[in-house]
């Protein structure tokens, strides 16, 4: 396959399939941050230089192409290359125990269960909802989407209702998951994001609706649990 070749400056380009199914594009080798940041490539806690800037909205790489790199790497070249150089594997794999590649695939978060069951992670690409083998990616941030435990840009633009995002929280505590004081603040940050920088009024009520939240949640969960019993009942 033809791709983008950087070895001539001891650098690597690596697609990378995340965790959400997205492919994104990862720097490796012995790259300098002037470069990669020139690039708008971006670092991950654990260094890893990553750009989602050719990933589409259907997380498929969009065409890049050599004029875009060459003002940093000035050497580099499009060839036809096999299909194991361009990932980095067998013969090509990288002396280090872990590549950048295999490092950014660690590098996700779990944020909780949606009230569909279905477990909420977050990759470099944004949100996506895991269940099954099937993965849904957020495509719009905006929309407040309890499946992705969304509940707002913050805590002053955020939903109203927010029964759906906290019920799958309310079925973890009826599966017999503890509780803890500190689940409200998780929860806060998963839905509205950090609290730092907030007016702590619009924080501190925004906890209280989460609480009320949960309430109206963990009724509804009794309801829905208490009709299957009774269906069960009459089999």
């Amino acid at each position: 396959m033809r791709w983008l070749d950087l070895h001539a400056h001891n650098v690597a380009l690596r697609p990378k399939r995340l965790p959400s199914g997205a492919i994104i594009i990862v720097l490796e080798g012995s790259v300098r941050e002037a470069d990669a940041r020139g690039l708008r490539f971006h670092q991950t806690p654990k260094g890893v230089w990553y750009s989602t800037r050719y990933t589409k909205k259907n997380g498929e790489l969009r065409p890049f192409r050599l004029s875009e790199f060459a003002p940093v790497y000035p050497q580099a070249q499009v060839r036809e290359m096999a299909l194991e150089e361009v990932l980095g594997i067998g013969a090509y794999a990288p002396r280090e125990t872990q590549s950048a590649a295999q490092i950014i695939g660690t590098e996700y978060e779990v944020l909780g269960e949606n009230h569909e069951g279905a477990e909420v992670g977050e990759d470099p690409t944004g949100r996506f909802a895991r269940q099954g083998d099937g993965v849904v990616r957020e495509t719009d941030a905006a929309q407040f989407d309890p499946r992705f435990l969304r509940g707002g840009r913050d805590y002053a633009d955020r939903a109203v209702d927010l029964t759906l995002h906290v019920y799958g929280y309310v079925r973890r505590l009826a599966s017999g998951t503890r509780g803890d004081p500190s689940d409200i603040d998780h929860l806060c940050e998963v839905l509205f994001g950090p609290t730092e920088g907030h007016d702590p009024a619009l924080v501190a009520r925004a906890k209280r609706d989460v609480e009320a939240a949960i309430e109206l949640a963990a009724a509804r969960f009794m309801r829905q649990a208490g009709a299957a019993q009774g269906q069960g009942a009459l089999l």
